[in-house]
């Protein structure tokens, strides 16, 4: 009797043993998840006429142009005289931000604001003028 005991008490312990590893058994696996997020930048010109209207040599006046950057990325910003003579209207401008600006993520972005002035010389002829700008956004990542 107690040799059938020992014999299934080791049954058991080998049944039990087999059934846990069993149970024990398993795998595993990974997934590996790549993006590459690319810069992106958007310009928004908020006022892209600045009219004076009428004036007269000796008149000044200022008006500020309104334009909106956004980035994900630094930047830079530079603007460029495409037509048009400055010194026709004895225009100026001020407000252009110079070297890299931090990144302008998501709505709203940034804001940024130019202030065009005008002294028109006594030396303008009489007569209808255009002036343009063109701003530029370029990423620092490219």
């Amino acid at each position: 009797m107690k040799k059938m005991l020992i014999v299934a008490t080791l049954v058991v312990a080998l049944v039990s043993g087999l059934v846990a590893y069993a149970v024990a058994a398993g795998d595993s696996g990974t997934v590996t998840v790549t993006a590459r997020v690319r810069p992106v930048i958007q310009l928004t010109i908020n006022t892209p006429t600045l009219a004076f209207g009428d004036v007269l040599p000796g008149d000044a006046a200022t008006l500020a142009a309104a334009y909106n950057v956004r980035s994900n990325d630094s930047f830079t910003i530079s603007k460029s005289l495409t037509s048009g003579t400055q010194a026709d209207l004895g225009l100026t401008t001020a407000g252009t931000p110079g070297g890299t600006q931090a990144k302008a993520p998501g709505a709203p972005g940034r804001n940024y604001s130019e202030d065009y002035s005008i002294d028109i010389p006594w030396t303008t002829d009489p007569g209808d003028y255009t002036i343009v700008y063109t701003y530029n956004v370029v990423t620092t990542t490219p």
